[in-house]
């Protein structure tokens, strides 16, 4: 079903979980949006840059207000995701949190590569 959505996170900008998540979407069918979570200062980050590095166009790059779980969170809500794609960067707390916060299924990606 083309209407299925798969929501990455802010990590996307590492090259290595921007190519997962597209291999991701084109085996899967499912439509790729990239959720980047801002408070405070951030509230404008320049999001054609952002989708740039994700290779996405511009209209599927997403934001959330507030903390990465919290962000991540409202985006998946609001699109009504299927899954949640996210880095696993180490001494996060932002996977467990993103899990407990969320009613559908979690992919996480380990940071380091493995």
């Amino acid at each position: 079903d083309s209407s299925l959505r798969l929501v990455g996170s802010e990590m996307c900008i590492r090259d290595r979980i921007v190519d997962i998540a597209h291999t991701v979407a084109e085996g899967t069918g499912f439509e790729l949006y990239v959720a980047a979570a801002v408070k405070g200062d951030n509230m404008h980050f320049d999001r054609q840059k952002f989708a740039d590095a994700c290779r996405l166009p511009r209209n599927k790059v997403l934001t959330g207000a507030g903390a990465a779980h919290k962000g991540i969170a409202e985006v998946a809500d609001e699109i009504n995701a299927d899954i949640v794609l996210i880095g696993n960067p180490a001494g996060s707390d932002t996977v467990g949190s993103l899990i407990d916060r969320v009613n559908r299924d979690v992919l996480v990606l380990p940071a380091n590569g493995a």
